[in-house]
């Protein structure tokens, strides 16, 4: 303890060098003093596992105390998985921060109530924040109260813009990091932060769009979600979630070929209800390996109920559904489907004798 003599260290009673350390780790003058690592090297300080967001068979992807993002292209599901989250901490009764910079509370409401998130439980334990001016100093504080389990920052580039910033500099991101994300770390809370993928996929990399120093600083870990088959109100669907980095280590240690975190399914009821949880990946490859069609197909198949359909079927089904892709001709159809069953995504009855081939998708 600086400027202490070892006299006075007697007559204060710290003449005991585990109470000085104590006593000078709780008032250190300056982040640059070394810290004692004895706790650490005794065994005091606990490895810390991934808890929060788990896995159907119980594995989870978010680490407590530390700073996650999720990123994506639009309508992908990063708010639905950051949602699911929320709904899995309040219903252990933990509060849980939603700081969202693009949507309403409305909407954040509602999808819980889908996910069958009691109302009670919404007001008591889910606080939902929506910045329209910058943060100041000590203007987060009130986090240390509320002690929540999940932060989801939902926005950071819009987050980041509002406090004067350009994502794209790495000084500015570190001082937004700083600003916002450290005083919700400092709360315990695992931090969620959704991000934006860049446009193209060539130039995309491990990285969501603008400052590469967003995954650099990061101690916990980064995904990328990416949809498999679109999901919406009346129809079930499918997101892989891969790891873009893993600080700890222990996600990639159970996650399929070491990258493959897991796949994010939402199934909607007639009630307004959904069923929306992550599953061990089943499928062997991501979307972009198949063509339009082939997708198209898949997603079909992904969204019956039903248990295998014919070829002309899924032609009906693909016109039904009315998208601005317009219908697929026979061929681009079994072109898909011979496709999607080379990959192992989908299986046949093989026909025969008169009867059409059915088909549905693996699991």
């Amino acid at each position: 303890m600086s400027g202490v003599t070892d006299e006075e260290l007697v007559t204060l009673g710290l003449d005991d060098p585990d109470v000085h350390h104590a006593v000078a780790a709780a008032h250190r003058e300056t982040s640059w003093e070394p810290l004692d690592v004895g706790p650490a090297i005794r065994g005091d300080v606990p490895e810390i596992r991934p808890t929060l967001l788990a896995r159907s068979d119980g594995e989870a992807l978010l680490y407590p105390g530390r700073t996650h993002s999720l990123a994506g292209e639009p309508e992908s599901g990063k708010s639905w998985v950051a949602l699911a989250a929320c709904a899995d901490e309040i219903r252990k009764g933990s509060a849980v921060v939603y700081c969202d910079f693009e949507d309403s509370v409305g909407a954040a409401i509602e999808r819980l109530r889908a996910l069958r998130v009691p109302d009670h439980a919404i007001s008591e334990r889910f606080l939902f924040v929506s910045p329209e001016e910058s943060a100041r100093p000590h203007e987060l504080d009130w986090v240390l109260d509320v002690r929540p389990a999940l932060v989801v920052v939902d926005g950071v580039n819009a987050s980041i813009v509002l406090q004067g910033y350009d994502p794209q500099d790495t000084a500015g991101t570190e001082s937004w990091r700083r600003r916002i994300l450290t005083p919700f770390r400092s709360s315990g809370a695992a931090i969620l932060a959704l991000d934006h993928v860049v446009k193209s996929k060539e130039s995309r990399g491990r990285y969501a769009f603008g400052s590469q120093h967003k995954l650099g600083a990061l101690d916990g870990a980064a995904y990328l979600i990416e949809s498999i088959s679109p999901f919406s109100r009346t129809h079930p669907g499918v997101s892989r979630v891969t790891i873009a980095k893993d600080r700890p280590g222990w996600v990639r240690a159970f996650a399929k070929d070491r990258k493959y975190a897991a796949d994010f399914r939402l199934v909607p009821h007639g009630d307004g209800t959904v069923e929306a949880g992550l599953f061990p990946p089943a499928e062997r490859i991501l979307s972009d390996e198949l063509n339009p069609a082939a997708r198209r197909v898949l997603a079909v198949l992904s969204s019956v109920e039903t248990n295998a359909l014919s070829q002309r079927q899924i032609g009906d089904k693909v016109a039904q559904d009315g998208d601005s892709f317009g219908p697929l001709k026979a061929k681009t159809i079994d072109d898909g489907l011979r496709r999607l069953l080379q990959k192992e995504l989908v299986d046949s009855t093989g026909g025969g004798r008169g009867r059409p081939s059915l088909w549905w998708r693996c699991e």
